[in-house]
This record gives structure tokens, C-alpha cells and sequence, in this order.
């Protein structure tokens, strides 16, 4: 298949660049018709349409990057055009992150109904829209009923190029905690540094955490309150770098907030770090019970509670013979659901029925 990857996203950002390696794993042609997230609306559609009509406009399916949802009409609009067929990988919806999970707008308020029907519109013009589990798709049909019948997963894949199983580290006189954050609600990072707090009686542990985001600085404030000793901020890192940071990590924790989010997801940090050949620490769900088993190639704790999550670091430190047994166990894991050759086999048939489906209108 000829696809055109078509939106406003960086061309590091993990789901759009793991899914165009999937994509070209598989054989397909991908053709990027992109510019930068945070250029205007109005500007990226006097960019993108010449630029897809230029190279794209002989593909036969145009795929929507994540957070695109202003861009979907455009898509459409070019799709029915060239008869290709669209798909559209939101990552999220932008009523459910920022009303529902975040609280930053009512539901009735403007703003709340503003987001809604920018997410309804996008998921109305998409031939198909693909989410990254499959709880996703129940969830997200009872929130916008049009989506019925034209949903599909498409789980995040390890970036191979640079996620590699990493020698054991050596143990020294500290003991790493690390966490990589884009310090969204939902990712708890003030569960971890209660956590810290509950640890500070073992000088040899030391959290590491990566990261900017939202709730950064509530965050460094709410460390100086707690007058934590035992925690390191640092900035963001590309994802090249991150094997550098696996490697001088003991253990690597997932995000830790108790919310209906967090439970649909299995987060590319979890799976990266454990493909990377190091103990993984993450919130108990049904869904990552699917994938994993825990205390064999992960630690599950419960979420939001600093206890559980500091006595599961405790016993770690304490067991190296069980941390390196499930350091071991983990990459077969991570590979057998998420490597790029069993997502691109999924993604490549999920986009296959769309293609025929498409096809069958078409003609």
C-alpha cells in the first residue's frame, strides 16, 4: 500500500514515528505529509493541502496523526478527491483529556462543548478511527455513539532502533528509581514522591525523574514541602537518550494514578524500559493482567498508594536475584505483544478492511 501519513506532529513524537516503522516493516510505502504541532490551524492547511497534492494525492490511504482532530475535514475533503480511504489515530479525545480526566472545563461550558464537537466531527469524517487498546473503543462509543462499527486497536509499538536489551547494571552504592514523565495528571508523580518520602530512610535510593510538563512545578514544590533529599529533577531527554538513563537505572516505574484512564492503557514507558532489559514497576489493571504476569516480567502494585509502591522498591533492592529474573523475563514480553513485526502485521490489517470497505463504496 501507498499511505500518506498526513497532520501536524513531530516526527520524534513515539506513536506516529513507531507506526510509520511498522508500516515500512511491512512493506508499505509511507509518504509524510507533515509541518510542526504548533503552527496555526489556517497555516497548516495552506501548507499541507499542496503538499499532499503534490506527493500524496496518488495514495491510497491517508492517515491522520495523533491530536489532528482540526485537520480531519481537510483530510477528508482530500481523500474523497482521490478515492483513498481515511484513518485517524488520535491518541486521545480532547473532551475525555481535558474535561472528563482533567477537570479543566465543565462539560456544559463552551469550551466543554467546543471539544466534543471538534472530537465528534473528526470521528464522523474518519473511515476508521484506530486507539491504541481495545477498552479504548468501548469507552470512547459511549461517550460519541457515531463511532459505532468504525473502531480498531493498534497497540504502541517498540521503537527497535532504539530500545535494545541493555547489560544488567552493576549494583553500586545507589540504587536508581527511574521514572520519564510529560507530567500529565494521570501519571502520578506525586504517588511517587510520597513513595520517596516513605524511603528516605535508605540513603542508597535515589529517584531520577525525567521530564517537563503540566504538573511540574506543583510537583517541585510539593518535593520541597515534603523536604525530600532523595529525588533528582531533570529536563526532558530525546528518546535516543533514553537508553542512557535505562542504563543507570535499578528499576523503572509506569504511571501511578488510581483513574479510568490510566486503566485503559499500557504506556510505551512501561514497555520500552522493560524491552530495555530492566524491572518495571506499574499500576495493577485488568488490562496489563492481559499482557503480563505479574512478579514474573513486571511488578503491578496498586495504584495511587505510596506504600505499595515504595515496599514493591524495598523488596526489589533487597531480592537482586528476583529483580534480575524478572529484568530477564521482561523483553520477551515487551516483544511478544509490541515489537514492531506483530504491530505491523495488526495495523496492516486493520488498514487493509478499511481499504476494501472503501473501495466497495467507491465503486
Amino acid at each position: 500500500m501507498k499511505i500518506c501519513y498526513f497532520g501536524g506532529y513531530r516526527a520524534d513524537y513515539a506513536r506516529s514515528h513507531t507506526q510509520i516503522l511498522a508500516l515500512e516493516r511491512a512493506g508499505h510505502t509511507v509518504i509524510e505529509c507533515r509541518v510542526h504541532p504548533k503552527v496555526k490551524t489556517i497555516a497548516k492547511i495552506v501548507s499541507l493541502s499542496p503538499m499532499f497534492w503534490k506527493s500524496c494525492r496518488d495514495c491510497e490511504l491517508i492517515i491522520v496523526a495523533e491530536f489532528n482532530q482540526s485537520l480531519v475535514p481537510l483530510a477528508w475533503f482530500l481523500s474523497r478527491l482521490t478515492g483513498a480511504a481515511l484513518v485517524f489515530d488520535p491518541a486521545i479525545s480532547y473532551y475525555d483529556e481535558m474535561v472528563i480526566t482533567q477537570n479543566v472545563a465543565s462539560p456544559h461550558s463552551l469550551r466543554g462543548q467546543y471539544l466534543k464537537i471538534l472530537d465528534d466531527i473528526s470521528f464522523r469524517f474518519a473511515d476508521c478511527v484506530v486507539w491504541y487498546m481495545p477498552a479504548d473503543c468501548d469507552y470512547f462509543e459511549t461517550l460519541f455513539p457515531s463511532l459505532r462499527g468504525k473502531q480498531a486497536w493498534s497497540p504502541p509499538a517498540i521503537d527497535e532502533q532504539i530500545f535494545t536489551v541493555l547489560p544488567p547494571k552493576p549494583r553500586g552504592d545507589q540504587f536508581v528509581v527511574h521514572f520519564n514523565s510529560s507530567y500529565l495528571p494521570t501519571h502520578g508523580v506525586d504517588v511517587i514522591l510520597h513513595a520517596a518520602q516513605l524511603l528516605q530512610d535508605d540513603a542508597e535510593i535515589i529517584f531520577d525523574l525525567v521530564g517537563r510538563g503540566p504538573t511540574y512545578e506543583s510537583t517541585v514544590a510539593l518535593a520541597a514541602s515534603l523536604n525530600l533529599r532523595n529525588v533528582i529533577f531533570r529536563d526532558s531527554i530525546l528518546p535516543s537518550e533514553l537508553p542512557q538513563a535505562y542504563s543507570n537505572a535499578d528499576v523503572c516505574l509506569g504511571a501511578m494514578r488510581d483513574d479510568a484512564k490510566l486503566a485503559r492503557l499500557v504506556e510505551l514507558k512501561i514497555i520500552s524500559a522493560m524491552a530495555s532489559g530492566r524491572p518495571v514497576i506499574a499500576a495493577d489493571s485488568p488490562l496489563k493482567r492481559l499482557f503480563f504476569k505479574p512478579d514474573h516480567d513486571i511488578v503491578l502494585v496498586s495504584p495511587s498508594e505510596p506504600l505499595a509502591l515504595a515496599t514493591a522498591i524495598r523488596k526489589l533492592k533487597a531480592d537482586p536475584a528476583w529483580a534480575a529474573r524478572i529484568a530477564q523475563a521482561a523483553p520477551h514480553t515487551a516483544r511478544r505483544y509490541f515489537s514492531l513485526d506483530q504491530v505491523s502485521r495488526n495495523f496492516t490489517q486493520i488498514l487493509s478492511n478499511v481499504l476494501q470497505k472503501r473501495r466497495g463504496i467507491v465503486v
